[in-house]
This record gives structure tokens, sequence and C-alpha cells, in this order.
């Protein structure tokens, strides 16, 4: 009932406006709107009341929408991949034993190696391998793997057979008093009482005591001297430096014991170890260093003890 008084309202204000803009505009005519109050309650006397009816209450029905059938799975295949064998690798090294050891020095000594085919890969199969890669162009490790074996495996060649250097040992004859006179013929002298002689020609090195003209042999030692390409130095020098131990250059795990330093880099020092006091190259008798002297650990340490500085160093 209220919404209908505030229409009736509505209207009775605006109407008489809408007629002024349309018919009375430039005339003097007075639009008289009546009472609003009075207005109202006579047309909301005279409204006819208006039944509303209850609404209804409609419920919808929602259908379920029909399930889609399932499609039927279409198997997939699976390829199951081919297994592919991983390649064994074979490695030997130092310290192995065995059936494969034995024939490594069988195919060594076919390329003329002289090893004992013990099944035991010591030191002199380790510098056989070494020597071996050299001559096939090979990293030199010592190490036998896959690419040595292909190696191995081959033919003999001029290039890849190994000649075995022809080396100079004392003569069964040579006694100590006969070293002794040649020592003395040669007019060495010493600052010491000490007198050092390497005997390249021999592979040798004498260590004497007394004086000039008057030496004593007390050690003879063999020894491995410089290589063709690297010689050793020739000449009297003097003990000038010791050590107990250096690193071998391009070798940081090598050492070698007991140096006695006689010129720049020449020394006198030990055969060649690992830093776990392993041996890695105990060979005497041979022309193979970079110019050194090397001679057994016993005899280095002797040296390294006993020959002060200053002492004569012969080479010859």
């Amino acid at each position: 009932m209220m919404k209908v008084k505030k229409l009736i309202m509505t209207t009775l204000i605006i109407l008489p406006i809408l007629l002024f803009m349309l018919f009375g505009c430039g005339r003097n005519t007075q639009v008289v709107i009546p009472p609003v109050e009075s207005s109202i309650e006579e047309l909301a006397d005279t409204a006819p009341e208006t039944e509303y009816e209850t609404p209804v209450e409609v419920t919808l029905s929602v259908e379920t929408p029909m399930t889609a059938e399932t499609p039927t799975e279409i198997p997939q295949v699976v390829e199951t991949p081919i297994a592919v064998e991983t390649p064994v690798v074979l490695i030997y090294s130092a310290l192995d034993t065995g059936d494969s050891i034995n024939e490594i020095q069988t195919s060594l000594n076919k390329f003329g190696f002289r090893l004992l085919v013990d099944g035991s890969f010591g030191n002199k199969t380790f510098w056989a391998v070494k020597k071996f890669q050299s001559m096939n162009n090979i990293p030199e490790t010592g190490i036998v793997d896959q690419v040595t074996l292909d190696k191995l495996s081959l033919k003999p060649t001029k290039e890849t057979t190994y000649v075995p250097p022809v080396t100079q040992t004392v003569s069964p004859s040579t006694s100590d008093t006969s070293i002794e006179d040649a020592a003395n013929k040669k007019g060495l002298s010493s600052s010491t009482s000490y007198l050092i002689w390497i005997n390249t020609k021999m592979l040798y090195t004498y260590v004497f005591t007394g004086s000039e003209a008057h030496w004593n042999l007390v050690r003879s030692m063999k020894s491995t001297i410089g290589k063709p390409s690297t010689p050793t130095i020739k000449g009297t020098f003097t003990v000038q430096g010791k050590g107990s131990y250096f690193t071998v250059p391009d070798h940081e795990e090598w050492i070698c014991k007991y140096y006695t330093q006689f010129y720049g880099d020449y020394l006198i020092h030990s055969v060649v170890y690992e830093k776990n006091n392993k041996l890695i190259d105990g060979r005497l008798g041979m022309r193979l260093s970079k110019g050194c002297i090397r001679v057994s650990l016993d005899n280095a340490k002797f040296i390294y003890n006993n020959v002060p500085r200053n002492s004569t160093v012969y080479v010859d």
C-alpha cells in the first residue's frame, strides 16, 4: 500500500510540470497544483485494493546428464629396449698377477723384450710396457689399457721391435787393487779425505778415502748414467749440496732419495721410488737417466752420510 501511495504522489508532482512545459510555455496560464496530501488520500481511498496471489513454489528438476560411455582403452604397445652390452675395459698395472700378465709378458717378448714370463707385473714389466708404448706413439703410462693390448696383438715391425742397449760392466778380472792403481795414476786430489770417481764407460761409481796418489777404494757401485740425448757431464767437480730426497720432474708422485749435488742439476742419487717407498725403477748399469747418476738406495745413503762437501767428484 505504501508503494502505491508513493507512486501516486510522484505522478501528481511530475504531471503538472509536464503539462506546463507542453502547453503553457509563454502564456500567463496558472496551473493549480492540488494539495499533495489530500490528493494522495483521495486516491488512496478510491484505489482498489489489489490482492496478491501467494507465490507458488516451483521446483525445477534438473535431469542428470547421461553418462557417456567410457571408451574402450586401446592397449599401448611398449617397446622393450634392446640391452646393449657394456664393453669390459681391461686395465693391468704394476703388482697385478695372473694368466693375463703371462700373456702380456709373452706379447712383449714377441716385440724384442726379454722378460721372465712369471705372471707378475713387476718393475721390469712396467718399464717394458712404457718402452713399448713409446715406440708405438701412445701415452707412456706403464699401464696396459685396451689401446696397448690392441698394439700388442699386432705383428712386430722394425719400428716397434725393441733392441736392448749394449751395456758395459766391470770385468770380473778387475780387482780393487787395479781400480786403486788407476785412480792414483790419474793424479786426482781432493780438499777432503774423500774422492768420488764416476766411470761412465764401465758404468760404475767408486768412492775412495786417503789423499792424492794414495787413494784406497771403500765402495764400488754399479750405476746408471745419462742416456745419449741427455748425457752425464764430464770433468772434475766438487760436492756442493745434499738433500734427503727430491721430486722427479714431470712425475710429482715419484722421488729419488739421498742426493748429492756435484754440478748444477747433476746429482748422485738413489733409484726411483714412489712417495710411499714403492720402487718404480731400480735399473742399474744402464744409460737412461737425464744426466744424473743413479745408484742403489744403500749406496746413495752412504755417499750422503759420509762424503763431505768440497770433496772432489771426477767424471770420465
